[in-house]
Protein backbone atom coordinates (compact mmCIF):
# COMPACT_ATOMS: atom_id res chain seq x y z
CA UNK A 1 0.00 0.00 0.00
CA UNK A 2 1.54 3.68 -1.05
CA UNK A 3 1.41 6.19 1.14
CA UNK A 4 0.53 9.36 0.35
CA UNK A 5 3.89 12.41 0.29
CA UNK A 6 3.23 14.80 2.67
CA UNK A 7 5.69 17.16 1.11
CA UNK A 8 4.22 17.32 -2.11
CA UNK A 9 2.34 20.33 -3.27
CA UNK A 10 -0.98 20.28 -2.94
CA UNK A 11 -3.50 19.58 -5.66
CA UNK A 12 -6.43 21.56 -4.96
CA UNK A 13 -7.16 24.76 -6.42
CA UNK A 14 -5.73 27.31 -4.26
CA UNK A 15 -7.82 31.12 -5.30
CA UNK A 16 -6.28 34.64 -3.66
CA UNK A 17 -8.28 35.56 -0.90
CA UNK A 18 -11.16 38.34 -1.12
CA UNK A 19 -10.32 41.70 -0.11
CA UNK A 20 -11.13 42.19 3.17
CA UNK A 21 -11.44 45.44 3.58
CA UNK A 22 -13.56 48.19 2.69
CA UNK A 23 -12.78 52.33 1.24
CA UNK A 24 -12.86 54.79 2.96
CA UNK A 25 -14.96 57.58 2.23
CA UNK A 26 -14.42 60.20 5.25
CA UNK A 27 -17.08 62.48 3.88
CA UNK A 28 -20.11 59.87 4.92
CA UNK A 29 -21.85 58.76 7.56
CA UNK A 30 -21.89 55.26 6.45
CA UNK A 31 -19.37 52.21 6.71
CA UNK A 32 -16.96 52.15 9.01
CA UNK A 33 -13.30 53.53 10.07
CA UNK A 34 -10.37 51.90 12.06
CA UNK A 35 -9.31 53.43 15.61
CA UNK A 36 -5.67 54.65 13.68
CA UNK A 37 -7.35 56.12 10.64
CA UNK A 38 -9.58 57.94 12.96
CA UNK A 39 -6.96 59.66 15.41
CA UNK A 40 -5.05 60.23 12.22
CA UNK A 41 -7.72 61.88 10.63
CA UNK A 42 -9.40 63.78 13.78
CA UNK A 43 -5.59 65.14 14.92
CA UNK A 44 -4.57 65.86 11.11
CA UNK A 45 -7.80 68.04 10.52
CA UNK A 46 -7.57 69.71 13.55
CA UNK A 47 -4.44 70.90 13.71
CA UNK A 48 -4.75 72.25 9.50
CA UNK A 49 -7.76 73.84 10.91
CA UNK A 50 -5.78 75.46 13.94
CA UNK A 51 -3.14 76.84 10.75
CA UNK A 52 -5.85 77.84 8.64
CA UNK A 53 -8.09 79.48 11.14
CA UNK A 54 -5.04 81.40 12.68
CA UNK A 55 -3.69 82.91 9.06
CA UNK A 56 -7.02 83.76 8.21
CA UNK A 57 -7.82 85.50 11.38
CA UNK A 58 -4.06 86.93 11.94
CA UNK A 59 -4.69 88.71 8.23
CA UNK A 60 -8.01 90.07 8.54
CA UNK A 61 -7.16 91.02 12.22
CA UNK A 62 -4.41 93.00 10.63
CA UNK A 63 -6.37 94.67 8.34
CA UNK A 64 -9.04 95.98 11.26
CA UNK A 65 -11.99 93.50 9.81
CA UNK A 66 -11.99 91.08 12.96
CA UNK A 67 -15.53 90.73 13.49
CA UNK A 68 -15.37 89.11 9.86
CA UNK A 69 -12.03 87.36 11.47
CA UNK A 70 -14.80 86.07 14.26
CA UNK A 71 -17.50 84.87 12.08
CA UNK A 72 -14.99 83.42 9.31
CA UNK A 73 -13.83 81.85 12.48
CA UNK A 74 -17.32 80.72 14.12
CA UNK A 75 -17.91 79.04 10.12
CA UNK A 76 -14.63 77.17 9.96
CA UNK A 77 -15.15 75.23 13.29
CA UNK A 78 -18.93 74.42 12.65
CA UNK A 79 -17.86 72.60 9.60
CA UNK A 80 -14.79 70.96 11.60
CA UNK A 81 -17.70 70.04 14.53
CA UNK A 82 -19.94 68.25 11.39
CA UNK A 83 -17.30 66.29 9.72
CA UNK A 84 -15.93 64.92 13.69
CA UNK A 85 -19.74 63.82 13.59
CA UNK A 86 -18.99 62.19 10.74
CA UNK A 87 -15.89 60.57 11.70
CA UNK A 88 -17.22 59.56 14.76
CA UNK A 89 -20.31 57.99 13.32
CA UNK A 90 -18.04 55.64 11.45
CA UNK A 91 -16.27 55.12 13.62
CA UNK A 92 -19.12 53.64 16.38
CA UNK A 93 -20.24 51.82 13.16
CA UNK A 94 -16.81 49.64 13.60
CA UNK A 95 -17.50 48.72 16.99
CA UNK A 96 -20.81 47.87 16.02
CA UNK A 97 -22.97 50.29 18.06
CA UNK A 98 -25.15 52.85 16.50
CA UNK A 99 -23.80 56.25 15.09
CA UNK A 100 -26.36 58.43 17.23
CA UNK A 101 -23.57 57.74 19.90
CA UNK A 102 -21.68 60.54 18.28
CA UNK A 103 -24.11 62.68 19.89
CA UNK A 104 -22.33 62.14 23.69
CA UNK A 105 -19.06 64.19 21.86
CA UNK A 106 -21.50 67.47 22.91
CA UNK A 107 -21.29 66.27 27.00
CA UNK A 108 -17.82 66.05 28.18
CA UNK A 109 -18.17 63.65 31.24
CA UNK A 110 -20.98 61.49 29.39
CA UNK A 111 -18.48 60.73 26.65
CA UNK A 112 -15.53 59.84 28.76
CA UNK A 113 -17.89 57.54 30.90
CA UNK A 114 -19.63 56.00 27.28
CA UNK A 115 -15.97 55.28 25.83
CA UNK A 116 -14.41 53.48 28.44
CA UNK A 117 -17.19 51.31 29.04
CA UNK A 118 -18.32 50.90 25.26
CA UNK A 119 -14.43 49.86 24.18
CA UNK A 120 -14.17 46.89 21.96
CA UNK A 121 -13.21 43.60 23.43
CA UNK A 122 -11.36 40.18 22.33
CA UNK A 123 -15.26 39.10 23.15
CA UNK A 124 -16.66 41.60 20.74
CA UNK A 125 -14.10 41.07 17.91
CA UNK A 126 -15.04 37.59 17.96
CA UNK A 127 -18.44 37.66 17.68
CA UNK A 128 -18.41 40.47 15.07
CA UNK A 129 -16.04 37.58 12.57
CA UNK A 130 -19.10 34.92 13.71
CA UNK A 131 -21.52 37.36 12.31
CA UNK A 132 -19.72 37.67 8.99
CA UNK A 133 -19.34 34.04 8.38
CA UNK A 134 -22.79 33.16 8.52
Amino acid sequence: MATANPYRAPAAAVADAAEEFQPVNIYSTQGRIGRARYIAYSLGISILMGIVVAAVAGVLGAMGMGAVAGILTALLYLGLLVWMFMLTIQRAHDFDTTGWLSILMLIPLVNLISGSSRAPTARTASARRRRRTR
